[in-house]
């Protein structure tokens, strides 16, 4: 009997733990930006994942030291993306962007 017992027990730890919904840590973190230095552009890139919708958003915006947009741009593929490949994509779109609105 005490085999079940701890059979049960574990099982019931072992779904606590791994079937909670992930949390969104990223959602809860207040980030500030910092301009760059005169004379350089600043790229930032951030992906979103639809699960309902089985697709990935990515976006990029470009900013001088003054803090002004001065090229941006939106994406989407029709497929869910893992965290890691939607930024990957994300970056190479924001490459693909200063390589022809930059140069």
């Amino acid at each position: 009997m005490d085999i079940v017992l701890f059979a049960h027990s574990f099982l019931e730890s072992y779904l606590k733990s791994n079937m909670a919904p992930p949390l969104n840590r990223s959602a809860n973190k207040r980030t500030e930006w910092n301009s760059p230095d005169p004379g350089w552009i600043k790229v930032n890139v951030d992906a979103l994942l639809f699960s309902e919708k089985k697709c990935t958003g990515m976006g990029t915006l470009a900013r001088d030291h003054t803090g002004s947009c001065i090229a941006w741009c939106t994406d989407k593929i029709d497929q869910r993306l893992s965290p890691e490949e939607a930024e990957a994509a994300t970056a190479v779109k924001a490459c693909q962007l200063c390589r022809t609105q930059l140069d």
